[in-house]
């Protein structure tokens, strides 16, 4: 569910976020789901994308929660689950409106590497042209006035931030006007392929995390993809056992701990567990779940 509230923004440019913090919760948006909740946060992959040190990592982090725009909860040995407040889109409520998270800029890490202000200008540019489909025009003083209240800067600040965008967008100024226009980078990638949809980015991101969680060291791309299209394949079928089985759920994690359990059925010692990721055994664990394929006896393991 990438999306962000236009109250969430705003409270977010309020707060007066730094550069990483900036870069940081940008990237957090891109990974929620439609509850606002972010799970397996991992720091080493943060740091790799932002270019931070751990401790800058853990200060992004724990200045987010402080200035009231996240919370933070420890569930695992390995990563952190945060919840992003107030973005929750459970019940399909879009009233107040809200950025489109998708568009391939903010989860580049060039991108997410830039100045708090330059990000600023380049969503305000973004959801213009998501909105109107058109670029992005404002008149030159106007737009030094308003981004240098807006931000608490100085008009060269502005000009430096315009410089920093020019990889992801075309800007150009004549008879007194700002042009802004997003590029195909800022839209659809540096390959210019088909943009993943949010469930293809929700559910490869939380393969990531229960391969990091239950050890599997080794998880090609590939592998992610085709185990993380499955539950998209049956996901229909999936909340509907859910809905009638409340206390008997069949869940991504818990598939794919009793994928490991199948695999090592013969080995007690867990130390000892051959820990690999197989999309086939993992199909066939599902439809076994679902009542699809009678042909395992499996016991269903939340």
């Amino acid at each position: 569910m990438r999306k962000q509230k236009y109250s969430v923004y705003y409270r977010s440019i309020n707060a007066k976020l730094t550069k990483s913090e900036r870069g940081l919760f940008n990237l957090l948006l891109t990974r929620q789901n439609e509850s606002g909740c972010v799970r397996g946060v991992y720091y080493r992959e943060c740091c790799e994308i932002l270019q931070i040190s751990y401790q800058g990592f853990y200060d992004s982090l724990h200045g987010l929660e402080k200035k009231g725009l996240l919370r933070t909860q420890k569930n695992d040995y390995y990563d952190i689950d945060v919840w992003i407040l107030d973005n929750d889109f459970k019940d399909g409520d879009y009233a107040d409106g809200y950025i489109n998270m998708s568009r391939a800029m903010y989860s580049d890490p060039e991108f997410l590497r830039l100045s708090a202000g330059a990000q600023i200008i380049a969503t305000d540019a973004m959801r213009f042209d998501d909105t109107n489909h058109t670029t992005y025009r404002i008149g030159i003083k106007k737009l030094y006035n308003k981004y240098t209240e807006f931000l608490g800067v100085k008009r060269r600040s502005i000009k430096a931030y315009l410089e920093e965008l020019r990889p992801f967008f075309s800007i150009g100024m004549r008879n007194g006007v700002c042009y802004i226009e997003p590029l195909s980078r800022a839209v659809r990638g540096l390959k210019g392929n088909r943009s993943e949809t949010d469930k293809e980015t929700l559910h490869r991101h939380l393969v990531r995390v229960e391969c990091r969680r239950n050890r599997i060291k080794e998880a090609p791309e590939q592998v992610i993809r085709e185990t993380a299209d499955l539950f998209i394949q049956y996901g229909t079928e999936i909340q509907k056992w859910n809905e009638k089985h409340p206390y008997n759920r069949i869940t991504l994690p818990g598939v794919i701990k009793k994928s490991l359990q199948t695999i090592n059925a013969k080995t007690k010692n867990v130390y000892k567990w051959i820990r690999t990721l197989r999309p086939a055994l993992v199909h066939k664990l599902l439809r076994n779940l679902l009542g699809l394929d009678r042909s395992m006896q499996i016991p269903i393991i939340d």
